[in-house]
């Protein structure tokens, strides 16, 4: 019995997502519409595993939306790459930002 509930844990531990990184890539187009706080962001010669390829900043998501795209639009203006961290398996459709790194 104890090696079956050992079994069921590590297998139990392995369905749950783990948090990626794009590593470090160059802020292609982004684009924003109507949603307070949100923003749409390609990468060069990265894109989101999901549905929707772009990663994807929300403030009705992110807490720190407004940060997130600060960040961004820092980066893009002083052309320095990226390091966004995401779980492609919150949601079936896009890549929310859950953590960004800018490079110097």
């Amino acid at each position: 019995m104890k090696y079956l509930i050992g079994l069921l844990l590590v297998i139990s531990g392995n369905v749950f997502s783990e948090d990626l990184w794009t590593d470090w890539a160059e802020v292609d187009i982004i684009y924003t519409y109507n949603s307070k706080d949100s923003l749409y962001v390609y990468l060069k010669d990265v894109s989101c595993p999901n549905t929707k390829k772009y990663f994807t900043i929300s403030g009705d998501v992110q807490d720190n939306a407004s940060q997130l795209i600060s960040m961004i639009l820092a980066a893009r203006m002083a052309k320095v790459d990226v390091n966004i961290q995401y779980d492609p398996a919150a949601h079936t459709a896009y890549c929310y930002v859950k953590g960004l790194q800018l490079k110097n």
